[in-house]
């Protein structure tokens, strides 16, 4: 490096909360956009002094190219709906330039933000309003920049043990969103605040889905939630206003098996026709319709098949109208609600009549799932590299970026961020697994492809997948799903590992993690599961209830028995099974022979118990992986019960 340049390291935040703190999907949604969007400030602002970001590699990103130069651009654009630039980077510098160039330019773009949605809303600000909105705002109060000038990667880290950055107490009725700052109506009770919540969400620019009968937000929040109205404003172009809610994506494979039955079943058609004109409300009739990428399933449905012209609504209509209990809810301003419920229950008494598809029944779902992944120990890797090393893994990173929009895609999710090592999506209970398990390889393909002297077992990316209930806090959710990549994925099972979690609406249910290279690479999860859900020869729900009980004694101290004995006690209680007429599935007038039922027992049930091993992985200092068997839990069993059924 020249001597007129210099190294530095810089990142900013806070990240996790400023994004967990939601309680919509567009909150989630705006909070990673709008951090990515200031790291993009910050970029541009280092270039027009003569600096260039060196990890990670950012010269063809989408937003970046958009922050350099502005324009009208359309929802096919990436720049105006996908967060791509990280929190965190490492650039070369002149020697007049350290990182105050970015914390200002960071400071100057959130103002901008802020400064836009105030002037949507001043006009209802009392002066005690607004005093509160200008200290909840203000840059130097909420976001802490942290830099260092310097080669070494580890000194940032460093820096960032010397805190002194500390917010400031906040009095007064909290937000119902993050819990933490005070809600900025400043009014003497509940019966008065609510009057002037009801006053602001009368506004001409904000509509029904922006602010809950019982919402009561901080500026922060509230920033977020009505950024997306802004954004021309703010950021010098339009992002959608409309983001497809936690209630559609767990509709998404019932909406999906009811437009494949409609294309041939004619009273299927006829009921999705008449359901969907029962829903008539402007927003709930088109809260989807901005969406910048419409659910790919759905979208391709209905747009390339003449049969199901007429059916397009089902890309556009909230989430809610598919659930009796969601239309029933008070806060839903919907004005034929007994019309809508009577057209749904029509509808899945029509699908009821048929047999339903590998992933659904004649309702929705009530589940969606959350995607977290998150590169291992990227920081040690690249503190050992060269600078040219450095280089080649940044470049591995970019790749692996630009291939994870197009899986989260095909597998009808909805892309949050993806960025560096990172991803985040929200998708359906039945793709979540495959959509992880292709972004693991896409990501050991382009280390491959991109950077070859990082070993394999080095070049691993760990993932967790939450399976919620559509009505629990988004905001637990989130924040539970980076605990569960790092401390079970990456902590307790050895990273390169998947971890699951179940929520209902009381909380988690079931935790299960395993090494990939232990499940085959994640494939062996369908394999189980397409064991349990076989009719002829499949796992009774007897079965399971078993299972813990024999775990116990399997995992007691002085167990005398091998793997072996594991082995045949699983085998004995699936041959327990009465429900089972062991009928040949290719002759279903033909009973299997004892030998075959044998064979089956042995194979489904070592399939099953592999999955109920647990094992912690750990890196040799040659950079291989080795393995240590754990406990067996019935975690993985009840998992599968549920990626069968949906339900515990």
């Amino acid at each position: 490096m020249s001597q007129e340049q210099q190294t530095l390291h810089f990142a900013f935040g806070p990240v996790q909360d400023f994004v967990s703190q939601a309680r919509r999907t567009r909150d989630l949604w705006a909070g990673s956009y709008l951090l990515s969007w200031l790291a993009g400030q910050a970029i541009h602002a280092l270039e027009k002094k003569g600096g260039e970001v060196i990890m990670p590699e950012v010269k063809q990103d989408a937003l970046l190219q958009q922050i350099r130069n502005p324009q009208p651009i359309n929802f096919d654009n990436p720049a105006s709906y996908l967060g791509s630039l990280p929190n965190r980077f490492t650039a070369s510098v002149p020697a007049e330039v350290d990182g105050r160039v970015c914390t200002e330019a960071i400071h100057v773009h959130w103002k901008k933000v802020t400064d836009a949605v105030f002037a949507l809303i001043e006009k209802n600000l009392d002066p005690l309003s607004d005093q509160i909105w200008q200290r909840q705002t203000q840059p130097k109060n909420f976001w802490e920049c942290t830099w260092v000038l310097g080669e070494a990667s580890y000194l940032l880290n460093q820096r960032k043990n010397f805190r002194v950055h500390f917010p400031s107490e906040e009095p007064g009725e909290k937000c119902t969103v993050c819990g933490e700052r005070e809600e900025i109506s400043a009014q003497p009770n509940r019966k008065t605040s609510k009057v002037w919540w009801q006053k602001l969400s009368s506004i001409k620019k904000i509509h029904g889905l922006d602010l809950g009968e019982n919402e009561r937000l901080c500026a922060v929040c509230l920033s977020k939630r009505l950024f997306p109205h802004i954004a021309q404003q703010a950021i010098d172009w339009q992002v959608p206003e409309f983001y497809p809610s936690t209630l559609y994506m767990s509709a998404v494979d019932w909406i999906i098996h009811v437009l494949n039955l409609a294309k041939d079943k004619g009273d299927v058609r006829q009921a999705a026709e008449q359901f969907l004109n029962t829903v008539k409300d402007r927003v709930i009739q088109c809260a989807e319709k901005q969406t910048w990428d419409k659910i790919a399933g759905i979208k391709e449905l209905v747009e390339s098949d003449r049969k199901l012209k007429g059916l397009e609504k089902f890309q556009y209509v909230d989430g809610a109208v598919f659930y009796q209990d969601a239309l029933l809810r008070k806060d839903l301003k919907i004005s034929n609600r007994s019309e809508v419920i009577k057209g749904l229950q029509k509808l899945q008494n029509a699908v009821q009549k048929y047999p339903p598809s590998k992933h659904t029944s004649a309702t929705a779902s009530p589940f969606y799932a959350l995607l977290l992944m998150d590169g291992d120990n990227m920081g040690s890797l690249i503190s050992n590299c060269s600078e040219d090393e450095r280089h080649q893994i940044s470049i591995a990173l970019t790749a692996f970026t630009q291939e994870v929009p197009a899986i989260v895609r095909q597998h009808n999710g909805m892309l949050l961020y993806a960025g560096g090592d990172d991803v985040f999506a929200l998708l359906p209970v039945s793709t979540a697994l495959e959509c992880a398990r292709l972004c693991r390889r896409a990501y050991q393909c382009s280390f491959k492809e991109n950077a070859p002297f990082v070993l394999e077992a080095q070049a691993t990316l760990s993932a967790a997948v939450q399976y919620v209930q559509m009505t629990t806090a988004l905001g637990v959710v989130v924040r539970d799903a980076h605990i569960l990549l790092d401390t079970i994925a990456k902590d307790s099972t050895g990273r390169d590992a998947l971890a699951c979690r179940v929520w209902k609406r009381g909380g988690p249910i079931l935790t299960w993690a395993q090494p990939w290279s232990k499940i085959d690479d994640g494939t062996l999860i369908e394999t189980v599961l397409e064991g349990f859900t076989d009719e002829t020869v499949g796992f009774s729900s007897k079965f399971f209830y078993t299972l813990p009980n024999l775990f116990d004694l399997v995992n007691a101290e002085g167990f005398p028995g091998n793997e072996q004995d594991i082995q045949d006690l699983l085998i004995a209680e699936y041959l327990a099974n009465r429900e089972h007429d062991w009928n040949d599935p290719s002759e279903p007038n033909k009973k299997l022979s004892q030998p075959e039922i044998l064979k089956i027992a042995e194979e489904r049930t070592g399939q099953l118990r592999h999955l109920c091993q647990e094992w912690k992985r750990t890196v040799t200092e040659q950079g291989k992986a080795s393995f240590e068997p754990k406990k067996h839990s019935n975690s993985a069993a009840l998992l599968i019960r549920f990626l069968a059924q949906k339900e515990i």
